[in-house]
């Protein structure tokens, strides 16, 4: 049996790749696996959005209020909801993400801070 995929490359050259047990090409080129290798790029791709990329950059508490800001852009859009109510959500989400923003620098502050402390005890023993 060959090991080497029977599909011919766009430079023309024959694939490198090994092949699937029971085939004669590799997943690749796998006529059979053609739906499989669509829905992985689909997954792939929403993966590394812009989107999904910055939703899990969001601390977690602040997932709800990311999801509020979106559901009502949305709804405005569509013409469910009046663009001022957008503007109040808009609003207090910016404001959540201030004071989350101080409050997390507040954190950082002082770790730094303890941190420095501690080193300079260590430096001057």
């Amino acid at each position: 049996m060959n090991t080497q995929c029977s599909a011919i490359t766009r430079s023309g050259t024959r694939c490198p790749n090994r092949v699937r047990t029971d085939s004669d090409h590799c997943f690749a080129h796998d006529p059979g696996l053609a739906d499989q290798r669509e829905r992985g790029r689909k997954q792939g791709g929403h993966g590394r959005s812009n989107i999904v990329r910055a939703q899990k950059a969001l601390p977690k508490d602040a997932q709800g209020v990311a999801d509020l800001l979106l559901w009502a852009m949305h709804a405005t859009a569509n013409g469910e909801l009046h663009p001022s109510i957008l503007s109040a959500v808009s609003t207090g989400a910016r404001a959540y993400v201030e004071v989350t923003r101080g409050a997390t620098l507040e954190v950082r502050f002082a770790e730094l801070e303890a941190m420095l402390r501690e080193q300079a005890k260590e430096g001057a023993a």
